[in-house]
């Protein structure tokens, strides 16, 4: 003979699992701790370039301020009325092939992309810096100079978006 659980005892095991389930899986992230929470407002100066690479600068500082603005944890402003700004050097960007075609020419190459970066508040102290931020990433290369450079254009706004993300991510969220 089976015994009928009742209707009571149903719900209540269905509200303790609920309970129970709610607090697993995903959520939502929030402002990490490697900031103080004083920091309201940032200024993104344009990054020094220590390349040959011309213009690669703009582009990884421009990658950054979008990438700090879409959050909305912080403000982007101007250095003078910021918390805290954050100053980035790129040391180094260099293309090396990888690829060859049957005639020993150059098909593909790999860009790597180093920069520093510093946060420092209005008084000059640092509150979070990493020496080594990188990123990398391959390209194509054909007989025609313009495609060759548009992708290796592309490379280089690819790894500026990463490298922005990444600096966001060690700044608010604690990954590393």
């Amino acid at each position: 003979m089976r015994t009928r659980v009742q209707p009571l005892a149903r719900w209540l095991t269905a509200l303790v699992l609920i309970f129970v389930f709610a607090g697993c899986g995903y959520h939502l992230p929030r402002r990490g701790h490697n900031l103080p929470v004083r920091i309201k407002s940032l200024a993104v100066p344009v990054f020094a370039n220590k390349t040959f690479e011309a213009g690669i600068e703009d582009g990884l500082t421009d990658a950054l301020i979008l990438e700090l603005s879409k959050t909305g944890w912080v403000i982007v402003s101007d250095v003078e009325q910021a918390d805290a700004v954050v100053y980035g050097t790129i040391n180094s960007f260099r293309t090396s092939p990888i690829s060859f075609s049957i005639s020993e020419l150059a098909v593909e190459y790999r860009a790597v992309m180093s920069c520093k970066v510093v946060v420092e508040d209005s008084s000059g102290h640092k509150l979070w810096n990493d020496p080594n931020v990188s990123e990398r990433r391959e390209y194509e290369v054909t007989s025609d100079p313009f495609a060759s450079e548009a992708a290796k254009q592309t490379a280089l706004d690819q790894m500026a978006a990463a490298i922005a993300e990444q600096i966001h991510d060690r700044l608010f969220d604690g990954f590393y």
